[in-house]
This record gives C-alpha cells, structure tokens and sequence, in this order.
C-alpha cells in the first residue's frame, strides 16, 4: 500500500470512528469541550459559540429539511448522505475540524471571507481575526455561517449555487 492510499485508509477510518462515536449521544449532549477548534483567544471562543448555536439550530426540524434541498456534484442529496453515514447534522458538525486560516491566500484576498473549506472536507478554516469582529455580538451570522460550511464539507459545490443563494436558504431554513 502507498502512502497516498495509506493516509486515505486511516483518514475513513478516523471519520468511521468518530461518526461511531458520536451516535450514542443525543442532541443535547454536546459540549463545547467535543468541538475540535484549533484557534486560540478570542476566535476560539467566537467559534465555539457559533458552532453551539448552530448545534441547537440544526436540532430544527426545518433547519434539518435544509439536507435535501442541496446535492453533491453527484447530485446526491446531502441529506441521503447524512442517512448512509448513519448520523444526524449536529453529529456530523461536531466530527469537523476547525482550524486557523488566518494567513491563507483566501483570508487574505477577500476581506468578505470568514471562513471557507472544499467541498468533501473535514476542516474548515476559520479567518479567526475576521470571524471573532464580525460575529462576536451578532453571533446569529456566525451560526448560519458554520451551517453554510458544513454543507460543503457534505460535498456542496458553489456557482450553482451561489454563495449569497445557499446562504439565503440557509437562513430561510435556520431562523
């Protein structure tokens, strides 16, 4: 086995374990400490909140209706996806890996962007400076943002949708 195969072996195999793991809890057992942030002070703690306020949000039955109104590239539905891997929204969140991007091209060339990932990804960068301003006290934004990444990480491709389109739906779905 090469490397490339091995590093893909062990990284399904982390996500099996932590999705096995994560199934025994409900809803409501999530704790900030479960979060895997990778950010210090003040983004940190930014961060946390919003992925607990997107915890409770996606806990909604119409927040959840959001998984089948968007597809991966192979239009499969992300909520079809969340059923083959056996696990809710909020479960597969608290699987994600948030990490600082704060010196990424992304953060750098586009003062709008506060977070970004890659369609099919497990980490989600946050511009931890950028995030922390613009969502420390109006921490809604910030929670409609965490959702808005997970459904890339799900497999959400952009243009189409448009960022501003999956956002709207978002909100529409999450309020």
């Amino acid at each position: 086995m090469g490397h490339r195969q091995a590093r893909a072996a062990a990284t399904v195999l982390g996500c099996v374990a932590i999705y096995a793991a994560l199934g025994a809890g409900s809803e409501s057992d999530f704790e900030l400490s479960a979060f895997h942030v990778f950010l210090v002070g003040k983004p940190k703690m930014v961060v946390h909140d919003a992925i607990a306020g997107a915890v409770r949000r996606l806990a909604k039955p119409e927040c959840q209706r959001l998984f089948d109104d968007f597809e991966d590239s192979n239009s499969q539905p992300l909520g079809e996806i969340l059923r083959l891997l056996r696990t809710t929204p909020s479960q597969f969140l608290t699987g994600l890996y948030f990490v600082d991007g704060q010196g990424s091209s992304q953060c750098a060339s586009s003062p709008s962007t506060a977070a970004f990932t890659e369609p099919g990804s497990r980490v989600i960068h946050v511009c931890g400076d950028r995030f922390a301003e613009r969502f420390a006290r109006k921490t809604s934004g910030g929670e409609i943002l965490i959702i808005h990444e997970l459904l890339h990480t799900l497999g959400l491709v952009e243009n189409p949708p448009t960022s501003a389109q999956i956002t709207d739906r978002v909100w529409a779905r999450c309020r």
